[in-house]
């Protein structure tokens, strides 16, 4: 799987941990389907959701960790989860046309509320404000939400942001009753566009999922900009929210459909899985960004790396190559269930004259540093 030197390590001082990953994958990641537009059907639990890794992705194991504990939900009720990956707003509308059983994971939010039941929470998101270190600015001094009310920042569109919202739409910290939004907020079509802000130093912060933003700024943003990116890791500034599973009232079923979802919910969380997700999240987050070695396999084959997972086309390595792992393999963290699934990372080179290259490299020539 990893290095022998690695596994050792880890075998030693995070086996408990390692097992849990192991069981966690092997119960909540089935391999993910997709359905084809003209053949959706509504006796088939066709799901709609969109990319925001690590939760949901239809380039990862299972469809990402949170699209894994929903199938393993709709298993509960009798149900194979076919999902569909569509931009959000997209897959909003697919789903009250009657398209589809579902769409996850949102945000309450009274409007949508009046088109959707909303399940209880699947999962709950831990949100922060994320800041440009290397900029100079009061946000550095902020140790409460009041002290944002003055500060730029954006709103992605459709996005909810729990206890934010009312200073993003209202300018106060209390939201007044019965009046429109009156804050002169910037609206962005996307968290990319948000960061690559924040990066330039646009807005003063953005609040956004602490697991979400950390993805995406490893895989969409250079080496040389991460340093612009930091947390205002401050207990007043942290907050959760639940993320839910909405069917649509257009369905006569819809409440049917709701209360079914819930008790195979609540069975799951009785049973600790969705504990070991939690973990599993933050485990994720921990070892991401972590600084590997390179070494020859052993085996005779060449020092590798490969542009596309899985694929024969290679590139050599030289000697003494390193890399920032940038996604760890289904097999390390325990979400591969597929046994012909190559057991790979990806990872970006920070050394020699393929500096800043990123690539698959098979999980035994990584060797963890500085452990």
């Amino acid at each position: 799987m990893i290095g022998k030197r690695t596994a050792a390590r880890l075998t030693s001082r995070y086996g408990t941990l390692l097992f849990l990953l192991m069981t966690l994958g092997l119960a909540l990641a089935p391999g993910v389907q997709r359905s084809a537009h003209a053949a959706v059907l509504l006796d088939r639990a066709v799901v709609v959701t969109g990319e925001w890794p690590p939760f949901t992705s239809e380039r990862m194991p299972g469809g990402g960790l949170l699209s894994a504990l929903v199938s393993e939900v709709l298993k509960g009720m009798d149900r194979e989860a076919v999902y569909e990956f569509l931009p959000f707003a997209n897959a909003l509308q697919m789903t009250d046309e009657g398209k589809a059983i579902g769409t996850f994971p949102w945000f309450r939010n009274a409007e949508r509320e009046k088109a959707f039941a909303y399940s209880n929470p699947i999962l709950e998101v831990e949100y922060v404000v994320f800041f440009n270190p290397t900029i100079q600015s009061p946000v550095r001094d902020v140790a409460a939400f009041e002290d944002l009310k003055d500060l730029k920042t954006v709103r992605v569109a459709g996005y909810a942001y729990g206890k934010l919202d009312c200073l993003l739409d209202f300018g106060t910290v209390e939201c007044p009753q019965d009046a429109p939004p009156v804050a002169d907020l910037g609206v962005v079509e996307s968290e990319y566009r948000a960061f690559e802000m924040l990066r330039d130093g646009e807005i003063d912060y953005l609040a956004a999922s602490r697991a979400v933003g950390e993805s995406l700024i490893d895989r969409a943003f250079p080496m040389e900009d991460r340093r612009k990116f930091g947390v205002l890791d401050r207990p007043a500034l942290t907050w959760s929210m639940g993320v839910h599973f909405l069917f649509p009232r257009s369905r006569p079923d819809a409440n049917d459909l709701k209360q079914a979802f819930d008790r195979a919910l609540a069975g799951i969380e009785a049973s600790g899985r969705v504990a070991e997700l939690r973990q599993t999240i933050e485990w994720q987050g921990r070892w991401k960004g972590r600084v590997v070695s390179l070494h020859e396999p052993g085996t005779g084959a060449p020092l590798a790396g490969h542009p596309r997972r899985g694929v024969a086309d290679f590139v050599l390595l030289p000697r003494g190559s390193r890399a920032v792992v940038l996604e760890w393999s289904g097999y390390f963290v325990g979400t591969a269930t597929d046994p012909e699934e190559p057991s790979m990372s990806y990872v970006q080179l920070i050394n020699g004259p393929l500096r800043g290259e990123r690539l698959w490299v098979r999980d035994e020539i990584l060797e963890l540093e500085g452990e």
